[in-house]
């Protein structure tokens, strides 16, 4: 129960850092905690009540919080997180600052800060909220019993202002929990994304490398096999004799690709925006497969606007991806051997938070979701050089965009995320 003793502990740490300008909560944190201040009826009557209610009350602080960590101490794996007694005396003296400022304080955007910073603490020593919620139970309970066992005067609406203080304080915690949880998953996935970059980069430049280095040579084996086979047609050699220079040619032209493919992957290219349609990206892109799909038995189906997508992208490049996925989902189907079953759907939409394209087929899926597919040199093919989908994701990335995918078997959809506008590019 690291509960109650982080509780107070979250106190201690927020009382003593410096407030920040109001401003640095956010319009929408103090919006809601006005919202709550509202929903509960808690005003400045609350406050003026409380603060009246303070002077009776806080000679008995010091045994509300005793009993407070009598409970603390009840239980052993609580007991076993203070260090020592001067620990837990220490905990004790800012839980009854805190009691004192909830009661002498005007509920203002230096509460707020202070409130938000308390939160943050807890996330930040991974306190869950039931035990917030456990602890100020406690508080509720002891402060009520004190308020009738000293008869004030207005006892009734002293407790009332308790609870709707209480009630606003624990809801504000939990907002500010959110904003928290929030702030480290996206700073979670800031660091992932910076790692990978530090990981691509650094393979980019080996394979950049080694793309040089093989690229002459390459080109070299290319022109003597047209050379050889030209030699051999002339000369009447049999048909398995050029079938072999064919195989071997076309196996040339593979690494070549390959190559192509590194050196895309090493020396990336900014993209360069313009307004663009994604509708007519989806119907470049579904032409340059139609063949194929329709001599493997595969049915390619397509839903577009009728209205222009627009966005800012970079058309032809964003075109070879959407072709690139397209392929990857037709070499799976082909792969299944699911020819005459197999389906493909190409979809150009609008999702609230901007525009997308999605495509769909009804194969084997990936083998697992966890598979890092978006890994430069990952494939699950035997031919694959593992580098069309990194590529696609950067890509996206670059854009401001996102490459994501969902899988389960006979269901594959890897959807290409846009962004809504930039304020430099409005849409």
């Amino acid at each position: 129960m690291l509960s109650t003793q982080s509780l107070t502990t979250g106190f201690a740490h927020a009382q003593n850092v410096p407030s920040p300008r109001a401003s640095e909560l956010g319009t929408v944190l103090s919006e809601t905690y006005e919202e709550l201040k509202r929903y509960l009826e808690f005003d400045s009557r609350d406050e003026a009540t409380l603060a009246l209610a303070l002077p009776p009350l806080e000679g008995h602080f010091a045994e509300i919080v005793e009993l407070f960590y009598q409970r603390v101490m009840q239980v052993p794996a609580a007991a076993a997180v203070f260090a020592d007694d001067a620990q837990v005396k220490r905990q004790k003296s800012t839980l009854c600052d805190w009691l004192r400022r909830f009661f002498s304080e005007p509920r203002n955007d230096a509460y707020l800060v202070r409130l938000n910073r308390i939160g943050r603490v807890h996330v930040s020593i991974g306190l869950p909220q039931r035990y917030v919620v456990a602890g100020f139970n406690i508080l509720r309970s002891e402060l009520g019993s004190h308020v009738d066992a000293l008869e004030l005067g207005g006892a009734s609406a002293i407790r009332r202002s308790i609870d709707k203080g209480l009630d606003l304080e624990l809801a504000g915690l939990v907002e500010s929990y959110a904003a928290a949880e929030l702030e480290r998953a996206q700073e979670a996935e800031r660091r992932e994304l910076d790692e990978r970059k530090h990981r691509l980069k650094a393979t980019g430049i080996l394979a950049a490398g080694l793309a040089h280095e093989i690229r002459n040579p390459l080109n070299g084996a290319q022109l003597h096999l047209t050379f050889l086979r030209r030699r051999i047609e002339q000369l009447g050699a049999d048909s398995e004799v050029i079938e072999a220079v064919d195989v071997a040619s076309h196996e040339v032209k593979r690494v070549a690709t390959l190559l192509t493919e590194l050196l895309s992957f090493a020396s990336p290219k900014p993209p360069e925006l313009a307004k663009g349609d994604l509708s007519e990206v989806c119907r470049h892109a579904g032409e340059a497969l139609a063949d194929d799909c329709a001599a493997a038995g595969v049915q390619l189906e397509s839903t577009l606007p009728e209205v222009p997508l627009e966005a800012w992208v970079d058309g032809p490049r964003v075109t070879e991806v959407v072709i690139g996925v397209l392929r990857n989902a037709l070499e799976a189907l082909l792969s299944s051997k699911c020819q005459g079953e197999g389906r493909i759907q190409l979809r150009a939409l609008r999702l609230t938070d901007g525009p997308a394209i999605e495509i769909e087929d009804n194969g084997p899926g990936v083998p697992s979701p966890d598979a890092p597919i978006f890994e430069p040199f990952f494939t699950t093919k035997p031919s694959g050089s593992g580098l069309g989908l990194s590529i696609a994701h950067r890509l996206l990335h670059d854009h401001g965009g996102d490459l994501r995918f969902t899988s389960v078997p006979g269901a594959t959809i890897f959807q290409l995320k846009f962004p809504a506008a930039t304020p430099d590019r409005p849409q």
